[in-house]
């Protein structure tokens, strides 16, 4: 075997490892929420975050590609790295308040109207 086989084997193989990972791990996190409003923002943010890598990894493919310049990838990759940190923290703020209010199976976030 080649090294290109090879590596186009663990390319194929670890995509499929890590998106494994990311189901089972969307999957407990969803189902480990500790009630209705708490289990709504990790599914709001499970999206969010699929989304991000998706966009993300699209970003990624079509400077590999030659399809957008590489400048604009790392413009890309910069601004979602400094989006992540405020986004977790956000997170963790709503999390944390879903925690604290009984449960009423509404979100944190949605004001009563």
């Amino acid at each position: 075997m080649s090294g290109a086989t090879i590596g186009i084997i663990g390319g194929i193989v670890g995509t499929a490892v890590g998106l494994a990972g990311g189901i089972i791990g969307t999957r407990a996190s969803i189902r480990n929420a500790p009630g209705p409003a708490a289990r709504a923002v990790v599914v709001r943010f499970s999206i969010g975050l699929w989304a991000y890598g998706v966009v993300f990894l699209t970003m990624m493919g079509l400077a590999i590609a030659g399809v957008i310049p590489l400048w604009v990838w790392w413009v890309v990759f910069a601004v979602s790295m400094a989006a992540l940190g405020p986004a977790i923290v956000l997170t963790n703020r709503r999390m944390a308040a879903a925690a604290r209010e009984p449960e009423t199976g509404r979100s944190p976030d949605r004001e009563a109207s």
